[in-house]
């Protein structure tokens, strides 16, 4: 007997209303439901589409989200509202400058509230929080010189194009 036949024969048990599983059964369901062999359905036939298309409209909002976030993060960037005008290499290293300054503030944010550790008075907050802002410097630090090496690289770039003009 396979699940199939089991769920069926519950499902007519149930419509008259005599006892409904017995162990055997039971267990054969519940393996049933971890093991089901590929290819065996028990379930309607629409019940496979209606998931398809489920899935098929989650991923189409899922993309169109992603793509209105990706809008309102370029509207929204200052560096990009800061270099509108200018175009080609100069605009990326004027972005790639904008970027540096921009770490290089936070840089200095994160050391000026640095001293304020010394006003917890738990030792184990007081390194928690230590620990948290040492990682968050260094991941500043470590964009900053991200933003100079590509800075440098740009400067080198736009200045040969510009030599090359003349």
């Amino acid at each position: 007997m396979n699940y199939q036949e089991v769920i069926e024969r519950q499902l007519q048990i149930v419509e008259e209303g005599r006892e409904i599983l017995t162990v055997e059964e039971f267990s054969l369901i519940c393996e049933a439901e971890y093991y089901r062999p590929p290819g065996e359905k028990w379930y309607s036939k629409h019940r496979s589409l209606v998931s398809i298309g489920s899935k098929i409209g989650a991923g189409a909002a899922t993309i169109a989200t992603l793509g209105a976030y990706g809008k309102y993060r370029k509207m929204t960037d200052k560096c990009r509202q800061t270099c509108k005008g200018i175009k080609g290499m100069r605009q990326q290293r004027c972005m790639a400058v904008c970027n540096m300054n921009a770490a290089k503030r936070v840089i200095q944010l994160i050391k000026s509230n640095k001293g304020r550790l010394g006003k917890i008075t738990d030792p184990e907050k007081r390194k928690k929080a230590k620990d948290i802002i040492d990682k968050e410097g260094a991941k500043w630090d470590e964009r900053y010189d991200k933003y100079r090496a590509r800075v440098s690289s740009l400067s080198a770039m736009v200045t040969q194009t510009s030599m090359k003009r003349n």
